[in-house]
């Protein structure tokens, strides 16, 4: 758990998750890594300044096959040092609402599996 540290925990909302005693909550190992993936993903890159190729190339997925996107997801997630292997990403896409959500299930380096969605 130690090679994945902790970071500050997130609300669903992306607001930082305060707990029962009114002090900033953490996230420790695999699922610290699993959050900040999530928040790659949520990310366009560029959008970062101190880090422009961080996050997911939006512009470039964007009205474009879903296999297109399932790939810049998968290049997105292997620039991780900590993900060892992406196992599965499944679109979902909402012509109504122009919503597009991902399911993926990444392999982390200590061999556990994780499974998460993100939606935009």
């Amino acid at each position: 758990m130690a090679q994945f540290g902790k970071t500050l925990a997130l609300e669903s909302n992306g607001d930082l998750e305060v707990n029962e005693l009114n002090t900033l909550s953490w996230v420790r190992g695999p699922e610290a890594v699993v959050q900040d993936l999530k928040v790659t993903l949520a990310t366009r890159q560029g959008e970062d300044p101190f880090d422009p190729d961080h996050g997911l190339d939006t512009f470039a997925a964007t009205g474009t096959a879903e296999s297109r996107l399932k790939l810049e997801i998968v290049q997105t997630l292997n620039r991780d040092d900590r993900v060892n292997k992406v196992d599965e990403v499944r679109i979902d896409r909402d012509p109504d609402s122009r919503k597009t959500s991902a399911t993926v299930q990444v392999t982390l380096v200590d061999g556990s599996q994780h499974v998460f969605e993100v939606a935009q």
